[in-house]
């Protein structure tokens, strides 16, 4: 199945409700050329073993009057080997919400390139449309697959991770091997969710000494935007948001230690 697949603004919506379940076994793309739209409801399935999905592919660079924009919504299940997220100028979109759910699985050939969550490498003259967004949505969605893997030349790239919390906090990305977010951007909405003072979220887990490169930009929405930083954990393989305001009993602590030194100079100097 190729969803919005031609030329000259042929737009195309599939939208999956109920039980429904699509299997597929050959590769397949969302906004190939034009502008493309697949959502997958709460109870419907995308089924794809062995097979990689393409989410935006082919933008106006290639071939004038393109548009190669794809959205893929998941708020079911969607199962599939690899995932390509803007492809040569193409402009493409991830949306997991809801209990929504990715879960990429290497085929049975072992090709160690496989189940990953790539887009292809970005040169941002000849292909200055070329993005790729996955946008984590409230605190029950899932997203697991061997790695993560933003390929690009060395200039920041308009990739996106954006993390949209609600009031039980953010879904993180599981990955069993490595992430490389190198120059590429991160965006995390605490709107509906504060992260205490010295506390952290979850955004990526990877593998211990795993994660490789840092965030271009960083974009905080929500109240004090200031008071967090972004920590890469590399022993863990883990990258998190850090409220890096001190917790109110260490500045009670503090407190008190200033005011015992002040009265042990004060005795000292009777």
């Amino acid at each position: 199945m190729f969803i919005a697949v031609g030329c000259c603004v042929a737009d195309g919506l599939v939208d999956l409700s109920g039980n429904a379940i699509l299997r597929t076994t050959e590769n397949r793309s969302v906004g190939d050329r034009d502008k493309g739209v697949l959502h997958i409801g709460p109870a419907a399935s995308v089924i794809s073993p062995g097979s990689y999905w393409r989410v935006g592919n082919f933008g106006p660079t290639v071939d004038a009057g393109l548009q190669g924009e794809g959205l893929l919504d998941i708020e079911g299940t969607f199962r599939a080997r690899d995932l390509f997220i803007g492809v040569l100028d193409g402009t493409g979109v991830v949306r997991i919400r809801g209990t929504g759910s990715i879960t990429l699985s290497p085929f049975a050939d072992g090709n160690p390139l496989e189940a990953d969550i790539v887009d292809f490498n970005h040169d941002p003259l000849f292909q200055p449309n070329q993005s790729g967004t996955i946008n984590m949505v409230g605190s029950n969605a899932t997203l697991s697959a061997r790695s993560l893997l933003f390929d690009h030349l060395p200039q920041p790239s308009r990739n996106l991770l954006w993390f949209t919390a609600d009031s039980g906090g953010v879904s993180e990305i599981t990955l069993s091997d490595a992430v490389n977010i190198d120059n590429n951007a991160l965006r995390v909405d605490l709107t509906g969710f504060a992260v205490a003072p010295g506390q952290n979220i979850l955004l990526v887990d990877a593998a211990p000494n795993r994660v490789f490169g840092t965030f271009a930009t960083v974009e905080i929405l929500g109240a004090n935007p200031l008071d967090y930083m972004v920590v890469y954990d590399q022993p863990n393989g883990n990258i998190l948001l850090v409220n890096t305001v001190p917790e109110p009993s260490s500045v009670m602590l503090l407190g008190l230690g200033v005011v015992m030194a002040i009265s042990a100079k004060r005795r000292a100097s009777r």
